[in-house]
């Protein structure tokens, strides 16, 4: 913790959108991690930077798994809601917010780039929901 506070001192304009500046604050941090920590955390970072905000608001950590909702067929930015998993894996979420086709959730696959149908829910996927329990006032609910 030390080590890390002395180089944001000494880096106060630490851009960490900038690859190259995080990795040589990466680089000075001493640690070790085994191999499905790391890839989970990896994960994250990257699905937390594509979808990010010049001000990024929907971070969470390791432990705080997370899946994405969008509410609309097309994914973009603004149709994306983070939800944590404890909540999103809640059967009463899921019959009330995820759109469901054959007893199976619509997922977002990379891939094939189109909407599949998944029989469970997983961390850090996308999900099709109903945007009809969405208000921007409100935000989500069900």
């Amino acid at each position: 913790m030390n080590l890390t506070w002395s180089y944001l001192q000494e880096n106060p304009n630490l851009d960490f959108s900038d690859w190259t500046q995080t990795m040589k604050f990466v680089d000075k941090l001493p640690y070790t991690a085994n191999e499905i920590a790391a890839r989970d955390s990896l994960d994250e970072l990257y699905d937390a930077t594509l979808y990010a905000e010049s001000r990024p608001s929907m971070l969470s950590a390791r432990e705080n798994a997370f899946i994405s909702l969008s509410l609309d067929e097309r994914i973009t930015p603004q149709s994306l809601i983070n939800v944590p998993y404890e909540i999103a894996d809640d059967e009463k979420f899921k019959r009330k917010v995820l759109v469901i086709k054959h007893d199976s959730f619509l997922n977002w696959d990379f891939g094939q780039r189109k909407w599949v149908e998944r029989r469970y829910i997983a961390p850090y996927n996308i999900y099709l929901g109903n945007s009809k329990n969405y208000d921007c006032e409100k935000g989500l609910y069900w």
